[in-house]
């Protein structure tokens, strides 16, 4: 007779019988029995019924429909809990229980309660498994048991089955990681490697084969036979790791917004305002003074208003430009040009300023190619690599122009002989967020943007290339913009 649960009803759970008798293996003992025989056996080791000995009218009743005369109950306990019950019952008329038979009996009741509560305890272990696998079956996680000495996997749940399949008893390094080939060098495990004197070990790692980031926990524990193994689990995070690197880069773009509004705001109050004072303050001179001044006079007060103007026409014009590229309204759009005439183009552009300070404008073409390019963009690099050669080349300097193929690339290099740029200041070029401004002062009162040089490396990367800078202070720079040769018409 078996205990239901922790209530205090039983069922005939097991009946051994003769067979002119009924079995009623599976029926439930009438509760007011089963009170009775939890309160009577709570002390006792065991419950004789026969013609010598009294029992409640209620009970004997009960045994007499099941023409039971009379009967050996022994408890089924383990730790002071009844599980159950094995009665012994005389069916064949009243039986006297010799001393001795109740001794033997005793002792055959000890070791079918043994066996009785090994078998439910099995039962229950059974069950209890297939609820733990239930319940590690339905996570969303990577749940692994592996050797800790053999390294060989000993348990997947089913998320991990359906991802690796059924690879028990293999390398885990070998299945985990599709493309090792021997065991981790450094595994993030409590004992191994850096995580020697660590009791669990708590990684986001991302997986080597699958590309995949895991958020990973590591325990030592212990496993069937007395072995020890690695419990891991892994939870998929690349989601949320992907969305972290979005925000990032959001956060980093926007940031990049910030130094570009705060450029153009630089740009606009100082770098442009200034040159429109100039403007004014000659043009009103002029106006004011005209009959007093010589013809030499209007003619350098006229050339410096021509100068002012025709800088802060290129500066609208490079603010225009950027302007456009910022908001994504600047179109690339290349065809068949002849670089040497663009090159020449430029080169007339900047001549009567590199007139006036007598720099000598020299080229070489070592070829003539013509490429895939977008003119617009690539006249604008030129025109303001050539601008700035000659705003800090000192009078009667040079400016060196080429055009040559390099390795796999076709590359325009402007040389000049001026002020020189400092390691430090070549670091700072290209950087919106850079005051250009106090680059090269030391040397001379030219002054620039940066802006030009911002618009040449994005024109440049529009079409697949890079610029280079060698310069030494004191001695001049070079200036290289290289194309890539997938550019060049076959």
């Amino acid at each position: 007779m078996e205990r239901i649960g922790d209530s205090k009803s039983i069922k005939l759970r097991y009946l051994w019988h003769l067979n002119e008798y009924p079995s009623n293996s599976g029926a439930t003992i009438p509760h007011h029995i089963a009170e009775h025989l939890f309160g009577y056996m709570d002390d006792k080791d065991y419950y004789l019924i026969d013609p010598n000995h009294s029992t409640i009218e209620l009970y004997a009743e009960y045994l007499k429909s099941l023409d039971i005369d009379s009967c050996l109950i022994f408890p089924v306990k383990m730790h002071n809990r009844i599980y159950g019950f094995i009665g012994i019952d005389q069916c064949c008329g009243d039986h006297i229980w010799q001393p001795r038979e109740v001794f033997i009996l005793n002792q055959v009741s000890e070791l079918i309660s043994h066996a009785v509560i090994q078998k439910m305890t099995l039962r229950e272990l059974h069950h209890t498994n297939a609820i733990l696998n239930k319940v590690l079956d339905s996570i969303h996680a990577i749940i692994v048991v592996i050797d800790i000495n053999t390294n060989r996997i000993l348990y997947l749940n089913q998320f991990a089955r359906n991802i690796f399949g059924n690879v028990e008893g293999k390398f885990c390094w070998e299945q985990l990681h599709g493309d090792l080939k021997t065991m981790c060098e450094n595994c993030p495990r409590p004992g191994v490697g850096e995580y020697k004197d660590q009791k669990v070990v708590i990684k986001e790692i991302q997986n080597s084969y699958w590309k995949r980031w895991y958020h990973t926990t590591n325990t030592i524990i212990d496993w069937i036979d007395g072995k020890k193994a690695h419990l891991e689990i892994a939870i998929d995070i690349t989601d949320r790791v992907e969305t972290e690197e979005r925000m990032r880069m959001t956060a980093t773009s926007l940031e990049d917004l910030n130094h570009t509004k705060d450029k153009f705001f630089s740009i606009v109050a100082h770098d442009l305002k200034n040159p429109l004072y100039s403007l004014m303050g000659f043009a009103e001179l002029i106006r004011n003074s005209a009959h007093q001044l010589s013809s030499n006079e209007i003619e350098e007060y006229s050339d410096l208003i021509y100068q002012s103007a025709r800088n802060t026409h290129q500066l609208l014009q490079n603010l225009m430009t950027w302007s456009q590229s910022q908001t994504g309204k600047l179109r690339f759009n290349p065809s068949q040009v002849d670089i040497t005439h663009l090159l020449d183009n430029a080169i007339e552009f900047v001549k009567p300023v590199a007139k006036q300070k007598n720099i000598t404008l020299t080229h070489h073409y070592e070829i003539s190619r013509a490429l895939n390019i977008d003119p617009n963009m690539i006249t604008a690099a030129v025109r303001n690599l050539l601008s700035n050669a000659v705003k800090f080349t000192p009078p009667d300097g040079q400016i060196k122009i080429g055009y040559f193929k390099d390795e796999e690339q076709y590359c325009i290099a402007i040389e000049d002989n001026g002020i020189g740029l400092s390691e430090s200041d070549i670091n700072k070029l290209f950087r919106i967020d850079i005051d250009h401004r106090s680059i090269g002062s030391t040397y001379t009162d030219a002054k620039g943007t940066g802006l030009g040089l911002i618009l040449v490396k994005e024109f440049v990367h529009q079409h697949g290339g890079n610029i280079k800078v060698q310069s030494t202070e004191g001695q001049g720079s070079t200036f290289i913009i290289c194309l890539p040769q997938s550019l060049a018409l076959d």
